[in-house]
């Protein structure tokens, strides 16, 4: 699964998680201004329209955007976030404006929108919000007696909803920033702990970890033990330095094969193919020594391996033994004149 579609599952179960919300804060409403005055539910909307009966609409319709979600789950999600953010904001305030005094006990839900959209659904919806809250806010403070009466109150809320989630972001930025860095780094001590430092291929831990994994699922496969011949020489003839350079360059013929290869240390490698035709396992041994075999780009060096092949479960029913033979079977194509490989079962 990519990133992109973790992200919108992530904003789905958060969209359903704020509905949850929301109807739990709605009761909580309707039950303190019950408790406290229940005239307060009676006040009229409109005409025919209560606080009481925009506060049972809010829930079905919370229950309905329920049912939505779940047969259309990524349909114009962005901008239903965005939209439901603004609506929760603008309704909000205009409650606030319609109940009066009481309005100053849901002041703090207007900060929570802005911080809870923001770490929900990211910083796009947490800007929409934080520019919602202000503007509803302004006009609030302008219209409703109860706020007018109490300027120095109303200003002081207007700064906090200004400034303070502007130190919010920065905040959750920094924080991002440090995590991104903290991912990055636990990511390199990972690659360095699992991988080879020279080759940049999987170490021999990472490759006792697979041969684990595919003996312990019965996976048909053939190990190929490879062997640089002549590596010694090298190294003692023109120094270390060109040794890893050589090393290097086999690498890179290694990873044409496209088989998982790790190195085991010095000159010493392996190669996985996941096949059990012996006939397939040869042409692809035929083909690794025609990749391998050439000539070095720097000196008058010429590549050539030594190859041990065993294969699971025909040669071996365990990892070690499995090993065992693969490495024998390459002592063998040693001893046969090098630039060859050799089956573990063909050794007479």
């Amino acid at each position: 699964m990519d990133t992109f579609t973790v992200e919108k599952a992530l904003h789905l179960k958060s969209e359903k998680i704020q509905i949850y919300l929301r109807i739990f804060i709605v009761l909580s409403v309707v039950t303190t201004f019950y408790l406290i005055n229940p005239k307060y539910l009676e006040i009229k909307l409109g005409s025919f329209v209560s606080t009481l009966d925009f506060f049972i609409f809010v829930v079905s319709s919370n229950i309905l955007y329920h049912l939505y979600l779940f047969k259309y789950p990524y349909q114009y999600q962005v901008a239903r976030i965005m939209l439901v953010s603004i609506f929760d904001i603008t309704a909000t305030v205009y409650v606030m404006y319609l109940v009066g005094p009481i309005s100053a006990y849901y002041t703090v839900l207007l900060l929570w929108y802005i911080i809870g959209y923001g770490l929900r659904f990211g910083r796009q919806v947490a800007y929409l919000a934080h520019v919602s809250v202000v503007i509803t806010w302004v006009v609030l403070i302008h219209t409703s007696a109860f706020w007018i009466a109490n300027q120095a109150f109303a200003y002081s809320w207007l700064i906090t909803f200004i400034l303070l989630p502007i130190y919010y972001f920065k905040l959750v930025h920094t924080l991002k920033a440090h995590l991104l860095s903290l991912q990055k780094d636990i990511k390199i001590q990972l690659f360095r702990a699992t991988h080879d430092s020279l080759t940049k291929l999987p170490n021999r831990a990472s490759f006792e970890e697979k041969i684990l994994d595919l003996t312990k699922n019965n996976k048909i496969f053939a190990l190929f033990f490879i062997d640089l011949d002549g590596f010694k020489a090298i190294n003692d003839k023109y120094g270390h330095d060109i040794g890893d350079k050589v090393l290097i360059e086999f690498t890179q013929k290694l990873k044409k094969t496209n088989m998982y290869t790790a190195r085991l240390g010095g000159d010493e490698f392996v190669s996985i193919l996941e096949c059990e035709n012996k006939g397939r396992i040869r042409e692809e041994a035929s083909y690794v020594m025609r990749v391998i075999n050439s000539k070095f780009s720097y000196n008058d060096i010429y590549f050539s391996s030594s190859i041990g092949i065993a294969i699971f479960p025909d040669d071996a029913q365990d990892a070690y033994n499995l090993k065992k033979k693969s490495d024998q079977a390459m002592y063998e194509a040693k001893l046969r004149g090098k630039n060859t490989f050799v089956f573990f079962d063909e050794i007479d």
